[in-house]
């Protein structure tokens, strides 16, 4: 009684407008505080699933904590596998580098220079070059 007493003293008084805001981390609603919560939540839970363990299905105290522990770290892996499967699925295959447009492609090798493209690129007439000195790469550029 005492308490709602000063709570409705502080209330009347107005004097909530003199303590100073809470940081943005601090607030009851902040995703800090939220899962802080439901972290609070979690381990209740669990300390519950532990004295049925042990208490009524008489399990080793050890052994009720180990599946409380890695049953839910299995369960999460298990669910991010699941999870990144289905966004792999969901958006295909990447696509090859000339149909994404933002990726070039490798750029062709100069030929030889002095040795007329004997080491360049062969041509698709079977390696020796029909024009005189132009090179394979230079031909492929020409039949397109």
């Amino acid at each position: 009684y005492q308490r709602r007493v000063r709570g409705r003293q502080f209330l009347e008084a107005r004097e909530w407008e003199g303590v100073a805001p809470l940081a943005w981390y601090r607030e009851p609603g902040s995703l800090p505080m939220t899962l802080f919560g439901l972290m609070t939540k979690a381990a209740l839970r669990a300390t519950e699933y532990h004295g049925v363990m042990t208490r009524e299905w008489g399990m080793n105290s050890t052994l009720a904590g180990c599946i409380l522990f890695f049953l839910p770290l299995i369960g999460l892996i298990v669910a991010f596998i699941v999870g990144v499967c289905s966004v792999h699925f969901a958006l295909g295959k990447a696509k090859p580098a000339e149909l994404v447009g933002m990726q070039r492609a490798k750029p062709r090798q100069p030929s030889g220079g002095a040795s007329g493209g004997a080491s360049g690129g062969a041509s698709a007439s079977g390696g020796a070059s029909s024009s005189g000195g132009v090179s394979g790469g230079e031909e492929e550029k020409k039949d397109r």
